[in-house]
C-alpha cells in the first residue's frame, strides 16, 4: 500500500492533474506525447534506482512536491523492509513502463509536424467526455426504462450540443425549415437503419440454418456408415423406430424399394433455402464389407 501510495503522489495524481482538465486549459494532443515520452524516461530511471523515490522532491512530470503535504511526509519514510520496499517499487515501475511502451509506442515514432500539430488541435488527451455521456445514458435509462434509444440518445444530444439553444435563437421560419429537415434526414436514416437491421437478422438466419445442416450432414453420414455395414442389427441399433419406419429402412437395405416414390429435402448453400424434391428409386447399390 504504501509502494502504491507513492506512485499515486509522483505519477498517478500528477497524471490526472496535466491531462484531466477542462477543455480551456488542455494540454495539446502533439504535446502530451512529448510529456507521456519524458514521463517514461523518468520512470525508468527511477526503476533502475528505486529507493529514489524516498528522496525526490519532485514528481515524475518534473513538479516539485509540496513540502508541506504531511501524507507525502509519512509515505517517504525510511521502510524497515528496504530490500522489499525496493523490490515492490521495481515491479510497479516496471508495469508502469510497459504499459506506457504499449499504448504509446505507434505515438512515439509518428512525425509530429505543423500539419499534424494544426489536426489535433482540439484532440481530447482523455477519454472522460465519453464517460461523462455514458454516465448520463445510463442515468436516462434508469429514470424511463421503457423509453427508446433513439428518444434517450435526442435528450442527451440537446444538453451536451446545445440544439434546443441553438433553435431558440433562430427565427421562426428558419426554425421550422430546420426542424423540417431534421425530420426528413432522422426519417431516412431510421430507414436505412432498419434495412440493415433485418439484412443482419436474415444473415444471423442463414448463417445458422448452414450450421445446422452442416451438423445434420455430419450425422447424415455417420448414420450411413452404419447402415452400409452388412452386420447391422436393426432390432438393436434403433430400438426406439416405429415398426413401419423399421419396415421401410429393412426394405431400403434390402433393395426392395425399386419404383417406389421418394421425398427429399436438400438444404441450397446457393439460394440458402430448404428445398425438395420429389423422385422416383430405379436402383439400389449394394451393401460392401
Amino acid at each position: 500500500m504504501r509502494v502504491l501510495g507513492l506512485i499515486g503522489k509522483l505519477l498517478s495524481g500528477p497524471w490526472m492533474t496535466m491531462f484531466y482538465t477542462s477543455p480551456e486549459e488542455q494540454v495539446s494532443h502533439t504535446e502530451g506525447i512529448t510529456i507521456v515520452k519524458g514521463v517514461l524516461e523518468t520512470t525508468k530511471e527511477y526503476l533502475a534506482k528505486p529507493e529514489c523515490v524516498l528522496t525526490t522532491k519532485t514528481d515524475f512530470f518534473g513538479k516539485v512536491l509540496d513540502e508541506s503535504d504531511t501524507t507525502l511526509q509519512k509515505l517517504q519514510e525510511s521502510p524497515e523492509n528496504e530490500t522489499v520496499f525496493v523490490k515492490m517499487v521495481k515491479v510497479c515501475l516496471t508495469a508502469v513502463v510497459t504499459v506506457l511502451e504499449r499504448q504509446y509506442d505507434r505515438y512515439f515514432a509518428m512525425d509530429i509536424n505543423q500539419k499534424l500539430e494544426e489536426e489535433t488541435e482540439l484532440a481530447r488527451c482523455h477519454n472522460i467526455d465519453a464517460e461523462e455521456i455514458m454516465g448520463m445514458f445510463s442515468a436516462a435509462k434508469d429514470n424511463a426504462p421503457n423509453a427508446t434509444l433513439n428518444y434517450l440518445s435526442s435528450k442527451i444530444r440537446a444538453q451536451k450540443n446545445g440544439v434546443v439553444d441553438y433553435l431558440d435563437n433562430l427565427v421562426q421560419d428558419e426554425r421550422t425549415r430546420v426542424i423540417q429537415m431534421s425530420r426528413t434526414i432522422g426519417r431516412k436514416q431510421l430507414q436505412a437503419s432498419r434495412r440493415k437491421s433485418v439484412q443482419v437478422r436474415e444473415e444471423l438466419a442463414q448463417r445458422i440454418a448452414l450450421k445446422q445442416e452442416m451438423k445434420a450432414t455430419a450425422e447424415r453420414k455417420k448414420l450411413e456408415k452404419l447402415l452400409r455395414s452388412t452386420s447391422l442389427d436393426i432390432g438393436t441399433e434403433f430400438p426406439d423406430l416405429p415398426e413401419s419406419v423399421r419396415s421401410d429402412l429393412m426394405g431400403i437395405l434390402g433393395g426392395k424399394v425399386v419404383g417406389r416414390a421418394i421425398c427429399h429435402v436438400w438444404y441450397n448453400r446457393e439460394s440458402k433455402q430448404k428445398e425438395m424434391y420429389s423422385g422416383k428409386v430405379e436402383k439400389v447399390g449394394k451393401l460392401k464389407n
